[in-house]
C-alpha cells in the first residue's frame, strides 16, 4: 500500500502572495530569508516569485544607509580572481567607491547578497572588540569611558569594510598579483592620510588578533614545521606571514580567532596558507613618502598641503580624525604620515577613530604639542603572546618536525608530546621513505622558495661563525 504524505500545508499558504512576500521582507539577514524559504514551501514560492524585490528589502534592513557604498564595493569586488582582477577593473571599482555610489540591490545575485549580509555580524563583532580593546589602552586611566557614539561606530565599521574591500581587490595570488606600488596608486592615494590611518588601525588590530591562532599552528603542525613557518614574531619574515594570513578576509579571521580547538584553527588557516610580499603591509611601507623629506607638516603652506595631502573621500561631519592626525603629525615629515612605527601606540588606541569630544574630554589630547610617550608607557600595552625564548628553539623544532615529515608523519606535534603524530598505515621504515610529498597550493611556493634561499644563507653564516670560533681557539 502506498504511503500517504504526512506533510501538512504550511500556515502561510492561505495568505496572498503579496502578504507572504511582505513577511519575508521583514527579515534582516539573507541566511534567515533562505532558511524560512526552505522550511515553508509557500514562503519559498513567494520568494521565487519576486526574488529581487524581497532580497533588496532584506539587504536594506541588514545594512545601514551610510554603509551602502561599502556594500556596493564589496559586491563589485566579490567575484574578482587572478584572471579578472585587472588594473582597469580595480580602478573602476575604487572610483565608484570614492564617489560613494550607493548599492542597487535589485541587481545583486543571491551569492553576493549572502556574502555581504553574512559579513555584517562579523563586522559588528570586530567593532565591539576593537573599541573595547582600544579604549582599555588609554593613558588617562581615571577618566570614565563613554559608550562609542553612532558616528564612531560608523567610522570603525567603514574602516573594517574598507579592509575587506582591499582584501577582495588585492589578495595575493601566485600567478597574478598587483604589486605594492600599484596598490598604493589605485587605492591608498584615493584617501586622506587620516582615513588611511584608520585602515592601519584595523590592520594592526587584525594582525594582533590572528597571531595567537597562527602561531599555534606554526608551532605544532608537522607540515608547517617542514616548511619552516615561523611562530615567533622576532623572526625576520613573521610579519609577512601574518600579513598573508589577514589577507584571507574578515570572515576567515573571525573563524580563526573564535575557534575553540586546534583543529578548527587549522581548518581555517592551513588550507589557505601562503606567503607573499605584495599585500597591505608592503603597500603601507611604500606609503612612507620621501617627498618633502625632512620638512615638518607645520611648515607646509596651503599649496604644499593641497599637493601632498589627499582630501577625504568619506563624509565625516566630526573633525576629530582630521584634527588628531594634524596634531600628532605637526612636527613629522611626510615619510611618517602613514603607518609610522613611532605611532604604533596611537594606532593601537584607534586614535583616528574617535569624535573630537572624546579626544578632548576623555583622552585629554589636542592641547599643546604632541609628544611621543616614553618607552616604559608602551611596554605594558604589548600583550602579544609570549615569544619563544630564542630563535634556536624554533630552528630545532623545524629540524625535528622535518625528520618526522620525511618519515610520513603528519598532524600535531610538540617537543614533549609526539603521541598525536599520525603515520601511514604501514609504518616500516622502507614504506616511510617511499612517502612522497603531497602537492601544495600555489600560495605556498613563494614562501618555500624564500625559505630555501634563507636556509642557504643561514648555513653559510653558521659556517662562518664556526670558522671564526675555531680560529680563536
Amino acid at each position: 500500500m502506498a504511503q500517504t504524505s504526512s506533510r501538512r500545508p504550511g500556515p502561510f499558504l492561505p495568505l496572498a502572495a503579496e502578504i507572504r512576500q511582505a513577511i519575508l521582507c521583514q527579515f534582516d539577514d539573507v541566511a534567515t530569508l533562505e532558511s524560512a524559504s526552505a522550511a515553508d514551501c509557500s514562503l519559498g514560492a513567494a520568494f521565487s516569485g519576486s526574488p529581487s524585490i524581497v532580497l533588496a528589502r532584506v539587504l536594506h534592513n541588514a545594512i545601514p544607509s551610510e554603509l551602502l557604498p561599502e556594500a556596493q564595493a564589496l559586491q563589485a569586488s566579490y567575484n574578482l580572481d587572478s584572471k579578472s582582477r585587472t588594473v582597469e577593473r580595480v580602478t573602476k571599482i575604487v572610483d565608484a567607491f570614492v564617489r560613494r555610489e550607493p548599492a542597487d540591490f535589485t541587481k545583486w545575485a543571491l551569492p553576493e547578497a549572502r556574502y555581504v549580509s553574512g559579513l555584517a555580524p562579523v563586522v559588528e563583532f570586530f567593532i565591539d572588540d576593537f573599541a573595547s580593546l582600544a579604549c582599555s589602552r588609554r593613558r588617562n586611566t581615571t577618566a570614565t569611558v563613554a559608550p562609542i557614539s553612532s558616528s564612531e561606530r560608523c567610522r570603525i565599521a567603514r574602516a573594517f569594510y574598507r579592509f575587506e574591500i582591499y582584501c577582495n581587490l588585492f589578495r595575493p595570488y601566485r600567478r597574478v598579483s598587483l604589486d605594492a606600488e600599484t596598490q598604493r596608486e589605485l587605492f591608498i592615494r584615493q584617501f586622506a592620510p587620516w582615513e588611511t590611518e584608520q585602515l592601519c588601525c584595523v590592520y594592526d588590530y587584525l594582525v594582533e588578533k590572528i597571531t595567537p591562532a597562527y602561531n599555534d599552528i606554526a608551532e605544532h603542525d608537522i607540515q608547517w614545521g617542514e616548511f619552516s613557518v615561523p611562530f615567533d614574531a622576532g623572526h625576520h619574515n613573521a610579519e609577512e606571514c601574518y600579513d598573508h594570513a589577514v589577507s584571507l578576509g574578515l570572515s576567515s579571521i573571525h573563524q580563526a580567532v573564535t575557534a575553540m580547538t586546534y583543529e578548527e584553527r587549522y581548518e581555517v588557516l592551513s588550507k589557505h596558507f601562503g606567503f607573499g610580499d605584495d599585500f597591505l603591509l608592503e603597500t603601507l611601507w611604500q606609503c612612507r613618502s620621501m617627498e618633502e623629506y625632512g620638512r615638518p607638516l607645520s611648515d607646509y603652506d596651503e599649496v604644499t598641503k593641497h599637493a601632498l595631502i589627499a582630501p577625504p573621500a568619506l563624509d565625516d561631519p566630526d573633525p576629530g580624525p582630521r584634527d588628531i592626525w594634524y596634531w600628532v603629525h605637526a612636527e613629522n615629515s611626510s615619510e611618517e604620515f602613514i603607518y609610522s612605527e613611532r605611532h604604533r601606540y596611537l594606532r593601537r588606541r584607534g586614535y583616528v577613530m574617535w569624535d573630537i569630544s572624546r579626544l578632548r574630554q576623555e583622552w585629554k589630547l589636542l592641547d599643546g604639542h604632541y609628544a611621543d610617550p616614553p618607552d616604559e608607557a608602551l611596554e605594558p600595552l604589548d600583550n602579544r603572546p609570549e615569544l619563544t625564548p630564542n630563535l634556536e628553539e624554533m630552528y630545532d623544532s623545524w629540524k625535528r618536525r622535518s625528520k618526522i615529515y620525511a618519515a610520513g608523519g603528519r598532524g600535531w606535534w610538540s617537543k614533549d608530546d609526539e603521541s598525536k603524530v599520525v603515520y601511514p598505515t604501514r609504518t616500516d621504515a622502507d614504506v616511510r621513505r617511499e612517502v612522497q610529498r603531497e602537492p601544495l597550493p600555489d600560495t605556498w611556493q613563494p614562501f618555500i622558495e624564500f625559505q630555501k634561499t634563507f636556509s642557504l644563507s643561514q648555513r653559510l653564516e653558521s659556517l662562518k661563525v664556526n670558522q671564526e670560533k675555531e680560529s680563536e681557539m
